[in-house]
């Protein structure tokens, strides 16, 4: 007889991923003031994205959109702190969570354009993928980007050389 695993996310549990130099806790309201400076500096940080954050109405959507699809159990949406800088520098998500499949992707990812290429994507990934595989038992992670996104696959390709 074979035991059955099967992957555990929770959405209904405030996941907070940290380590020296990044914390990632639950998109919520006032990270509209926190991830404001970031999401207006630059009118095309999510030029490949669906959703726009360019301006405090459009972040306010996206934010309250995060938290919705949380309730609805569709993606799990947290804010980025640099630690070392002391800012919010983005937000990155787990989304088509399956806890029936066991899998997850990690995607809709965004970052000021100052933080790009400092390290804080390399620290995120490495703490959601030791969350998937060795916090709720995930078998199968996906990246996502958009096939467009230059920058953003030239991260994702970086960083899985030096996890």
């Amino acid at each position: 007889m074979s035991i059955l695993f099967l992957m555990n996310f929770k959405f209904e549990q405030d996941i907070t991923l940290e380590n020296a130099r990044v914390k990632l806790s639950p998109i919520e309201d006032v990270d509209i003031f926190n991830l404001l400076p970031i999401a207006t500096s630059n009118t095309n940080l999510l030029q490949f994205s669906p959703t726009q954050t360019y301006n405090k109405v459009l972040l306010e959507k996206y934010i309250l959109s995060a938290i919705q699809n949380r309730k609805n159990k569709i993606r799990y949406t947290f804010s980025v702190f640099d630690k070392s800088q002391t800012k919010y520098v983005g937000s990155t998500s787990f989304l088509n969570i399956s806890n029936t499949n066991d899998r997850l992707e990690i995607g809709a990812t965004w970052y000021g354009k100052e933080f790009q290429g400092t390290g804080i994507n390399e620290n995120c990934k490495y703490l959601l993928l030791q969350y998937a595989f060795d916090g709720i038992g995930a078998e199968r992670v996906e990246f996502k980007t958009d096939e467009r996104n230059k920058a953003s696959r030239k991260a994702i390709e970086k960083n899985w050389r030096s996890i």
